[in-house]
């Protein structure tokens, strides 16, 4: 049976079909053969031995040359789906195991079940019955298969052998061991394959180029049709992309996508170089395509695994870890004070160690507490009331905010939250801010170092591709993260008093913590508006949180603030609630003297306070100054609590309270007064000395008075000009303190009452004060000087000239003779000398009832002096002309105004025009005798260029006293040396109406008068229209011919 098979393998050619001992060549590497032919080694056995002729073929084609030569009746084969394409990647590894793994491969596969053989697939795959010989196996392990060379009779061609074996396979298909669910194909290979070694490796995309069979010939671009009818037999086509028609890429190229990656290997190794005929779709000698395989590169997907696995873990291990510490930091159960062992061994231990901590400091508070048990109780009521509304303590620094709530208000209270908005807002940089709101709740573990390094990512891209890669977070995204994690952890330990035995156990979380307002949590805002900067993400963001946790019965939020504008931004946050309020201010003389009292007994009776004691008669001498000093200092705790430790050193309460307004007058001094390098300042020093002399004089100051001074007013300094900001600035600073009445600021009070000492102790340095009250004087006078110089030039212009300003409705008219003037900005300015020269044309008729013409803005004048164009109205007397003047009284810029000439003159309002503007005029005389003129303009170009839109003015007249209205003027009017060097004018859809019956006045035309040499007009042929006792004559056009 073997005798009489007619396929024929050449046994030295392939590993696979040599003897079984071990191979010292590569399976690509086929060898050579001394002699042609055929011989069977043992006859009757299956697996007969073949010797034929060698050649040495590698897997980069007949002599590494990367192609395969065929001949007359030759033809390639390629068969898919012989190795696995999970293993292209061993092809990167270094080239002894790149040529080694063919034989690894096959001795594996030899001994363990050599029918799976990758070689002998091969030859299952063709059938005894299809008359071919196989001359050559070239394997192409990257693509999976093999390229199998073949002989053929003559009588039968490659297209036939093709089929033959695809109907084989179809009947009996061969499936490898490594993929059990795909049958092995084959194809007929049309092209040119080239067979490369290069890092290429298949894709499911193909890029197809289209180039010309020789060189500098044409080659054409093949439709989406003819593609898909070329390489629709190899696989499902998902997607072909032509080229963009505007690209101007060389060679021209298509993207095929196919469905599956076999399908694309099987395209690329049969169509490789095929050409396409003209009939095809190709050019006239035809179109050659080469082909290749293109990485699918899909948009971000590094930043998106990156991003996406960062939020995923973020979310399922960070954050329950995060919320576990917030908690912790919430109900103080990592807090070593707290602890219970602690608390047992500090009592134990009194004896053996000293465990003092501030304990006159917290003796001496409590003889303020007393004073301000009413605020405790007040605060601590409001606690256990349900109400979505913030609790605001208000009060100047020093004054115990702070103490007050959480040493009194939430004494013995477990579940308290504060945050220091201070570090905060100072920290430097995204990072520090967001380890600081991290520390300030117990967030962690917190990576603000993560927040630098993705901006420098982002900043590189930036650089790279011009925009961002958006792998970073800003700082608001990184705070919102924060406060959700600790509203979660508050939610959770509001949540712990709930019992499963309770009545109300029942309720929906909301309900149960609305119903419950004494088991919320109280959150603690301290140094809200530190800085008081209008606009901060910190504070803005801080509100916004504490807004939802109080809205959703999640705990009390309780704001502590030395800005007494604060509403501002909390109203943002709850624009609808009324905030529950406590204003702290200083505490009274007898109190404070209570205070200094106390603190100065506690250390006295204290075994480890200071060594030094006071005798009696020293004790008994200090109590007699302390109310002087208390008189002097105030109720303010920061200076009352100086004045105690200075005390305790042995100074006298006198001398104490001298060097704390010494102090205090030297950090006014540097603060305030002296300009040195801070150039933030949002004062003045004369408008800071204004108010330190003036309450140095009285302890206090009308807030709308000191507003409206020139100082305040009228500074010259451009960060001090409004006053309200100066004011408010120095309040925030603290140099002063505003009181308010009803909501309005009312009085200015010193900031704090030491330093109403310490400005009277600045206003006694004669020094100081004759050089900053000089500094005032000299401002105050530049302010005068600056308004003198501006009325003297008003004044001079109407004395020089006589001119009287009289108002008239909207417009400022002038009464002159010889000489015009207009009003810019608020300041009279005069005209040229009127009636230089002009050229004018005048239609004479009796009387005129209205006129009308429509002018074309001419080409801006370039000479010097005033032109104008006008039509107008005149009466028989010749001394009274109403006229709409296009004029350039401010150089390089047309305008327009209405004018009543000349004795009296007046001048409207004028308004911006533009060359090529279109601009209608219109005289009416009505029932009353009274003229009204009228214009409308119409944009051309330039002006719709420069914002100009359609619009019209109109004025009305009284001339009853000029006599008859009987001409109509069209005028160019050039004074001060002007020449005509703006073009032709032209005027057009002339129209008079007169009460008369007479036509001659419209048929003989206008009437010129110049002052010029060589005026040239063109005027249309007047038309007359006769109607009843009026005449209406028509001219089309009236045109100014511009001297050469």
């Amino acid at each position: 049976m073997q005798a009489s098979r007619r396929v024929f393998f050449n046994p030295t050619s392939l590993p696979g079909l040599r003897s079984a001992q071990p191979q010292k060549r590569s399976f690509c590497i086929t060898g050579k053969a001394t002699r042609v032919g055929l011989r069977v080694q043992n006859e009757g056995v299956r697996a007969a031995r073949w010797r034929g002729l060698r050649r040495k073929s590698t897997e980069t084609g007949e002599d590494e040359t990367g192609h395969i030569a065929t001949a007359t009746n030759e033809g390639i084969l390629f068969f898919d789906n012989l190795f696995p394409l999970k293993l292209t990647w061993v092809l990167r590894l270094p080239w002894q195991f790149e040529r080694s793994l063919p034989e690894l491969l096959h001795r594996f596969n030899n001994q363990t079940l050599s029918s799976f053989d990758p070689v002998g697939s091969v030859k299952r795959a063709i059938p005894s019955s299809v008359p071919m010989q196989v001359t050559e196996i070239l394997p192409r392990l990257k693509d999976g298969g093999a390229y199998v060379k073949f002989s053929h009779p003559d009588g039968i061609t490659t297209k036939e052998i093709e089929g033959l074996i695809n109907g084989y396979l179809r009947e009996h298909p061969i499936k490898p061991w490594f993929n059990p669910f795909r049958r092995i194909r084959t194809n007929l290979v049309k092209g040119k394959p080239w067979l490369e070694d290069l890092y290429r490796f298949p894709s499911s995309r193909i890029k197809v180029e289209f180039i010309p069979t020789s060189p500098g010939g044409e080659a054409a671009e093949l439709s989406q049709e003819n593609l898909y009818s070329l390489f629709r037999k190899y696989g499902k086509i998902a997607e072909i992309s032509s080229q963009p028609s505007d690209s101007k890429v060389l060679p021209k190229y298509a993207y095929m996508d196919f469905a599956r990656l076999r399908h694309s290997i099987m395209a690329r190794n049969c169509m490789h170089g095929f050409r396409v005929l003209e009939e095809a779709g190709g050019s006239k000698a035809g179109t050659q395509l080469r082909l290749s395989f293109e990485p699918r590169m899909k948009a971000h997907w590094v930043r998106d695994l990156i991003v996406g696995h960062v939020a995923t873990v973020t979310v399922a291990v960070f954050d329950p870890i995060r919320t576990f510490f917030i908690k912790a930091h919430i109900d103080h159960s990592l807090h070593l004070g707290d602890n219970k062992i602690f608390k047992w061994f500090k009592t134990q231990a009194t004896d053996i160690f000293t465990f003092r901590s501030h304990r006159s400091e917290d003796v001496s508070l409590n003889a303020i507490w007393d004073d301000r048990r009413e605020a405790v109780e007040e605060i601590q009521t409001w606690l256990m009331e349900t109400a979505d509304t913030f609790i605001v303590v208000q009060g100047p620094r020093g004054s115990g905010k702070k103490e007050l709530i959480l040493d009194q208000a939430l004494k013995g209270r477990k579940n308290t939250l504060l945050i220091d908005c201070k570090p905060i807002q100072e920290a430097h940089g995204d990072s520090a801010t967001i380890t600081a709101a991290a520390a300030a709740v117990g967030y962690r573990p917190v990576f603000g170092w993560m927040n630098s390094f993705s901006s420098l990512i982002d900043l590189a891209a930036q650089g790279t591709i011009g925009v961002k890669s958006g792998f970073s977070e800003t700082l608001d995204t990184q705070l919102a993260k924060i406060w959700q994690n600790t509203a979660t952890a508050l939610k959770q330990v509001a949540l712990q008093s709930r019992g499963k035995d309770d009545k109300d156990a029942s309720l929906a979380d909301d309900d149960w913590l609305e119903a419950h307002p004494e088991c919320r949590p109280v959150v603690v805002i301290d140094n809200f508006l530190h800085k008081n900067e209008e606009s901060s993400v910190v504070y803005d963001k801080i509100s916004e949180w504490a807004a939802a946790l109080t809205t959703a019965n999640i705990a009390h939020v309780v704001f502590l603030t030395n800005d007494i504008s604060y509403s501002k931004s909390l109203g943002k946050a709850l624009p609808d609630r009324v905030f529950r309020q406590v204003s702290l201010g200083d505490i009274t003389p007898e109190v404070a003297k209570k205070y200094v009292i106390t603190h100065l007994d506690s250390d006295q009776n204290d075994p480890t306070g200071n060594p030094k004691k006071l005798t009696t008669a020293q004790r008994q001498h200090d109590l007699e100054e302390l109310d002087e000093c208390i008189e002097v200092l105030g109720g303010r705790l920061t200076d009352l609590e100086f004045l105690a430790r200075r005390l305790k050193t042995g100074q006298t309460p006198k001398r104490a309270v001298l060097e704390i307004v010494e102090q205090s007058a030297s950090e006014i001094m540097k603060m305030y007064l002296l300009t040195g390098e801070n150039t933030d300042r949002k004062w003045s020093p004369q408008q800071a000395w204004l108010l330190v002399k003036s309450l140095a004089e009285n302890d206090t100051l009308r807030y709308n008075e000191t507003m409206l001074s020139n100082t305040f007013a009228s500074s010259l300094t451009s960060s001090a000009s409004s006053g309200e900001s100066v004011l408010e600035a120095l309040s925030a600073a603290e140099l002063i303190s505003i009181k308010t009445y009803k909501g309005r600021p009312q009085i200015i009070k010193a900031g704090k009452p030491v330093y109403q000492a310490a400005f009277k102790l600045l206003t006694e340095d004669h020094v100081l004060k004759s050089r900053l009250d000089l500094a005032i004087v000299s401002e105050l006078a530049k302010i005068e000087t600056k308004s003198i110089e501006k009325y003297e030039a008003e004044l001079n212009i109407l004395a020089d000239y006589g001119v009287i300003a009289n108002n008239r409705s909207s417009s400022e008219d002038l009464f002159c003779t010889s000489f015009q003037a207009i009003k810019v900005n608020g300041t009279w300015k005069t005209l040229a000398n009127a009636q230089d020269n002009h050229d004018t044309l005048w239609f004479q008729s009796t009387p005129l009832i209205s006129f009308q013409s429509t002018l074309t803005v001419p080409n801006l004048p370039i000479g010097n002096g005033t032109h104008g164009v006008w039509p107008g109205i005149e009466n028989d007397a010749v001394n009274v002309v109403y006229q709409n003047v296009v004029n350039d009284y401010f150089p390089g810029q047309w305008i327009i105004w209405v004018e009543d000439c000349c004795s009296p003159n007046s001048i409207s309002d004028y308004s911006y025009v533009y060359p090529g503007d279109v601009i209608t005029s219109t005289f009416t005389q009505g029932v009353d005798g009274n003229w009204t003129s009228l214009w409308s303009l119409i944009p051309g170009v330039v002006g719709l260029t420069n914002g100009q839109t359609a619009q019209s003015f109109s004025q009305t007249d009284n001339f009853s006293g000029a006599g008859l209205i009987d001409r109509a003027l069209l005028t160019i009017e050039l004074q001060s040396g002007a020449a005509w060097d703006f073009g032709q004018v032209e005027f057009t859809n002339i129209v008079i109406v007169s009460s008369t019956t007479s036509t001659a006045w419209c048929t003989d035309g206008p009437t010129s008068d110049s002052t010029l040499d060589g005026f040239n007009y063109n005027v249309a042929v007047g038309i007359a229209v006769v109607n009843g006792d009026t005449t209406t004559c028509t001219y089309d056009y009236a045109t100014f011919i511009a001297p050469n």
